[in-house]
């Protein structure tokens, strides 16, 4: 291992891992970026700064953010610090780093923490700080003094308020201003060119504010000036990780290969802007929406998002039809917030049927089937309710001159959890679609829905897909296959959302500092 003049220590490390480093170690710029696809080894790379940075930096306090605390301690980035890259430091550098407190939980604060020593004889903690909620960036971060922050995945955050809070950290007392290091690690995010993070450290530094003259986006970056000549980028490209094994970048390839725009920035790490005719590109993230947010493999032992275990109830929204037919199976979480009861979804499973003549008898069987599975998983007798379009109500089957929801409450199995499938009108009126599109808007940017990657696909795939209609007064694309998934999801999230579709309807519009995010 590489020992340099002034007797600390470098790991070995890629080129471009080792780009980065240099360039955090040089103190030349402040704020820097490590941008590229996953598996990229950019996030290693970061954790080698934080620590040459914790053993070269007089009185050093570094703090990690990441969006959760189970996003950093569950075989994330601080497993990774301190069960892999802290004691090769500490071990095999053998210069003098040791560990004066080992990873613990602090009694007080229940955050991780550890202490490691430097070469000033100074204590440096290190501490996991977690941020579900950006609007509480300010009152969790104001006042307090970093040498160094590190940001886990930059691109779940998507206000710029809180990059500004956290620069306002960097003030230890007695360092000069240029020992201070503000370092993040993310995927290009999907707002592409137009994210707060593409405008710092891509448009920025190119800006001429000499110019008399100036374009609208350099007006907007007016109010990050100060920051040009401080900000530093090192793009990572999958090349770039020589110790990845080439079965797992096929893999990662495979996962993304459906979808060009994912597959750009998660594989290609481009800058790429999600598909803009989709009605929920802005808001929906698959990294923070779809559970496990990675690929987990292939076969039976792949991770799914289960029920919590408290759960008694689940909801299913029926869009049924004879030619078209799909069922979502949802759970309604209630969760006590700053307070305030406060409810969040999660899509569990789905059967959807587009564009064939439906067995109405099978389909009904199908979904028994998958309420037992669930009632298996929770482990207990549970009931449901069923949510369901006024179409089951006043069209008959042709042959049998029966209504849709009688058929369905007919073929129910004997054995169905809660009892036969009773269908319970969904409230329809003037501007109810438009309604229901922007409260799925709101709880996707609310981050108080999620969709198993496994048994959703196909909510998933609508989510990324379905359009805006295609004039002023249709809110969406009625022709969309995707439109009967969407109808039976927000039929049965809706009709557990009152209060949200009333405030919706009162206000006209959302408050974005008003949420409250909740994730699993």
């Amino acid at each position: 291992m590489p020992i340099l003049p002034d007797g600390s220590w470098i790991p070995l490390m890629t080129q471009r891992q080792i780009e980065l480093f240099n360039l955090c170690r040089s103190r030349q710029k402040t704020f820097v970026l490590a941008s590229g696809p996953r598996l990229s080894g950019k996030t290693l790379a970061c954790l080698h700064a934080l620590c040459d940075h914790a053993w070269n930096t007089p009185n050093a306090n570094i703090c990690i953010v990441t969006v959760t605390q189970s996003a950093g301690m569950d075989s994330g980035i601080w497993t990774d610090l301190t069960e892999m890259i802290l004691p090769q430091w500490i071990e095999e550098g053998n210069f003098g780093m040791r560990w004066i407190r080992r990873p613990s939980v602090s009694g007080v604060t229940k955050k991780p923490y550890c202490i490691v020593n430097n070469r000033y004889g100074h204590n440096v903690k290190i501490q996991l700080e977690s941020l579900k909620n950006e609007t509480e960036a300010e009152a969790r971060f104001k006042g307090k003094r970093y040498s160094m922050l590190l940001v886990n995945e930059l691109s779940n955050f998507r206000n710029p308020a809180s990059f500004r809070t956290w620069a306002e950290c960097l003030r230890m007392v007695g360092l000069k201003p240029q020992m201070h290091l503000f370092l993040a690690d993310t995927n290009p995010s999907d707002e592409g060119t137009n994210s707060w993070i593409y405008k710092i450290w891509y448009d920025l530094p190119a800006v001429d504010f000499n110019r008399q003259q100036h374009d609208q986006e350099s007006e907007e970056l007016k109010a990050y000036r100060y920051l040009q000549p401080l900000v530093g980028k090192v793009e990572f490209t999958l090349e770039d990780n020589i110790l990845i094994e080439p079965e797992r970048i096929q893999r990662l390839k495979a996962a993304y290969a459906g979808d060009p725009d994912q597959y750009a920035r998660y594989v290609l790490g481009k800058w790429v802007t999600a598909t803009t005719d989709s009605l929920f590109y802005s808001v929906f993230k698959e990294s923070i929406h779809v559970v496990p947010p990675i690929p987990t493999g292939a076969g039976d032992d792949r991770e799914i998002m289960v029920p919590e275990p408290e759960c008694s109830e689940l909801i299913t929204g029926w869009d049924p039809g004879v030619s078209n037919c799909a069922t979502v199976i949802v759970e309604k979480v209630i969760a006590n917030l700053n307070g305030e009861p406060t409810s969040y979804f999660k899509v569990l499973d789905e059967l959807v049927v587009i564009g064939q003549t439906v067995d109405i008898s099978g389909f009904v069987y199908q979904i028994a089937q998958k309420l037992k599975y669930w009632q298996s998983v929770i482990g207990k007798s549970i009931s449901c309710k069923h949510y369901s379009d006024r179409y089951a109500f006043d069209v008959k089957e042709p042959m049998g001159n029966r209504y849709l929801h009688q058929i369905i409450f007919d073929e129910s199995p004997i054995d169905t959890p809660g009892g036969p499938i009773t269908l319970i009108a969904a409230e329809r009126g003037k501007g109810s679609v438009a309604q229901k599109v922007e409260l799925l808007r709101q709880l996707l940017f609310q981050r108080r829905i999620f969709f198993s990657r496994y048994k959703a696909p196909i909510c998933i795939q609508m989510l990324k897909s379905i359009k805006r209609g295609r004039t002023a007064l249709s809110v969406i694309d009625t022709a969309s296959q995707y439109k009967h998934v969407f109808d039976a999801l927000m039929y049965a999230v809706a009709s557990e959302c009152y209060d949200e579709i009333a405030r919706m309807v009162a206000t006209k519009r959302f408050k974005e500092d008003s949420y409250v995010p909740v994730l699993i």
